[in-house]
């Protein structure tokens, strides 16, 4: 059995169907706000649901409603405004709509099984897909996971398509990513640009934030050698990332150079 925590609303009927308002619950030391209106019209049926939620780790939320552990996190908060067609047990991620955002604090990104997929509508497990096929070469960013200090984003849905209106960033102490752009939920494909940042003080070896292909890293090599310290000037490279969620393309962008 399930433990989904602690709940309670009122249900109430509205002018054009009926609401759950006061929507209060609890989840693993994560708070849970918001309500739900579903309104009918002779034509058509629209559920909206606002909902907040705030307080310690989202991946033990996701671990007790019986999914993968794919993250975990010391605080962190969410904000979303959706709609969709039907009724709330209706709920697909092709046909959503509305804003969504949030804010990850001190964790790491696990990507344990595939039962969190759901979660490609964060953006988080498409970062984490992105980072490891690149082969960053950040000893704090990539053990165990993902690390981070921060993860970020906020984005607009129209039917099922996510747009970025602030980029999804992932902040470390050795470097920064962040990817802009959009993710399609029906056809599960990615149409984003990634910008990796490191800081001038960094030691990271070039080779590590390019694609990694034996040709691409012994030119690395070589230049690194030859060039040493000026190295450091070379602050932030350009990705383009396309195609399927799963296994991304991912291509350098000619002049990523800052």
């Amino acid at each position: 059995t399930l433990d989904i925590g602690r709940w309670s609303a009122m249900l109430a009927p509205s002018k054009r169907g009926y609401s759950i308002n006061a929507i209060q619950g609890g989840i693993a030391n994560t708070k849970i706000s918001g309500k739900i209106n579903w309104l009918e019209s002779a034509k058509n049926i629209t559920t909206e649901l606002n909902l907040q939620a705030s307080g310690g780790d989202f991946g033990a939320v996701m671990k007790q409603l019986g999914f993968d552990r794919v993250l975990e996190n010391k605080t962190g908060n969410l904000q979303t405004q959706l709609s969709w067609p039907g009724y709330p047990w209706d709920i697909a991620q092709r046909s959503l709509s509305g804003t969504m955002s949030f804010q990850l604090k001190q964790g790491r990104i696990i990507e344990a099984g595939t039962s969190a997929n759901f979660l490609r509508i964060f953006g988080i497990l498409n970062l984490n897909t992105v980072i490891k096929r690149l082969k960053l070469d950040f000893s704090d960013l990539l053990e165990s996971g993902v690390a981070f200090d921060t993860v970020t984003a906020n984005y607009k849905l129209q039917n099922g398509l996510a747009s970025s209106i602030e980029p999804l960033k992932l902040q470390g102490s050795s470097a920064s990513v962040e990817m802009s752009g959009s993710i399609n939920f029906t056809d599960q494909t990615l149409q984003q640009k990634m910008l990796v940042a490191i800081p001038l003080t960094s030691n990271a070896p070039i080779a590590a934030l390019l694609l990694a292909t034996p040709q691409v890293a012994g030119i690395a090599f070589i230049i690194d050698k030859l060039l040493g310290k000026k190295l450091a000037k070379l602050t932030a490279l350009r990705y383009q990332v396309s195609g399927s969620w799963l296994d991304p393309n991912i291509s350098p962008i000619n002049g990523a150079k800052k």
